[in-house]
């Protein structure tokens, strides 16, 4: 599983502010940095499957809005790098995703839930295929992923 601190988590989210800021006026930064901390040092576990971790991701940073903006996409992001890291993909068409990140926002999800619902929409690929993929699709967190690697941030 790849190692996730805070300060990985508030770059992700800065690189996706840039990426996709919109024509909306945003508030930059950390809203509950004790939101971020209480993710990575007690719900972030190797004890965990990919599905807890990527779980308590999208539950932490989306339902408790650790940011000022962008807590669905971070959440969503890291929740995919986290799946990612087992060569899981979410492969639920973009407007289910939509609607089950905002399901989360609105608090109408629990961590067990969005488990059984990662769970149910994500495929699990072999290496090679899973580059091919990551290569045709160049997503967003793909390119994230790699990114991490890079700078091993």
């Amino acid at each position: 599983m790849i190692e996730l601190t805070t300060e990985k988590i508030i770059k992700i989210h800065d690189i996706l502010m840039e990426i996709d800021k919109g024509t909306d006026e945003y508030s930059p930064g950390v809203r509950d940095i004790g939101t971020l901390e209480n993710f990575v040092y007690y719900q972030l576990n190797n004890n965990n499957n990919v599905f807890k971790n990527a779980a308590f991701a999208l539950h932490s940073i989306t339902h408790r809005h650790a940011f000022y903006n962008a807590n669905k996409r971070t959440g969503f992001g890291i929740a995919s790098i986290i799946l990612e890291s087992e060569r899981y993909f979410v492969n639920a068409k973009r407007q289910e995703r939509l609607e089950y990140l905002l399901k989360i926002a609105q608090y109408e999800t629990t961590v067990e839930e969005i488990e059984g619902w990662l769970i149910s929409n994500t495929r699990q690929m072999g290496k090679l295929q899973f580059k091919l993929h990551n290569i045709k699709n160049e997503s967003i967190i793909s390119i994230l992923s790699l990114i991490l690697k890079i700078l091993r941030l």
